[in-house]
């Protein structure tokens, strides 16, 4: 994947301990200018090695709390798989993997939905620009101006209380689009995104919603126009 890619990379793994041969296709792609995306688990930034995908290959780090996806992403494939790139891992366990194959559009989609509109959305831990920005940076200015709308104005999805935003530190996040006292009646409610909500998130106005998705079709045109994707 890495080899044969043209495209911006992701590598999505909470571990991250190459073996030699993966090392030596990082220096390669180091070598070639090619733009990889890590992004790692709290506590691998510690690790000489991923200091030098940074400092040393140029590689975009991104660093998040309980980050526990695997996902790999290039030239419109995707692997779902249970492996992190961990020697012994590559060496030792039995893991599984799906290997998704995509049209460009539904690529670009795919993108959109679990990584800049997933992962992205949480601010992260620690933030290592390499010597390239990648095609999330664009994005990246355009998505805080989505943002600052929710700044001042936002409504419980359960019971339409407004929200103070101020203390809200994942804006987009279906666990903080609750009042307090409503998240602590069903704290559970956010774990399926399927499950039904009454309010909008951004103009409070009353409704049939999905809490994965709290928002009026008035508020979601809003939104798109503020984004790229």
């Amino acid at each position: 994947m890495i080899n044969s890619s043209n495209d911006n990379i992701y590598i999505i793994t909470p571990y991250l301990k190459p073996w030699i041969q993966l090392e030596r296709v990082l220096e390669i792609a180091s070598n070639k200018n090619k733009k990889i995306t890590f992004i790692l688990r709290a506590g691998e930034e510690k690790k000489e090695f991923v200091k030098r995908l940074y400092s040393e290959y140029g590689f975009e780090v991104f660093i998040y709390e309980y980050l526990h996806l695997k996902l790999y992403l290039a030239n419109n494939v995707v692997i779902m798989s249970s492996m992190n790139l961990y020697e012994s891992s590559n060496e030792k366990n039995i893991e599984i993997g799906v290997i998704l194959k995509f049209i460009a559009k539904d690529y670009v989609t795919f993108k959109k939905d679990y990584i800049f509109e997933n992962i992205f959305l949480s601010k992260p831990l620690l933030y290592f620009k390499g010597r390239f920005e990648n095609e999330y940076a664009n994005y990246r200015e355009i998505e805080e101006k989505a943002n600052s709308i929710f700044d001042e104005i936002g409504f419980c999805v359960v019971c339409g209380k407004k929200i103070d935003h101020h203390k809200n530190p994942n804006k987009f996040n279906p666990v903080y689009t609750r009042c307090g006292e409503c998240y602590y009646k069903n704290p559970d409610l956010s774990s399926d995104y399927n499950n039904k909500v009454n309010h909008c998130y951004l103009c409070g106005r009353k409704g049939n919603y999905l809490i994965g998705s709290p928002f009026h079709d008035d508020c979601i045109n809003k939104l798109k126009k503020l984004r790229p994707y």
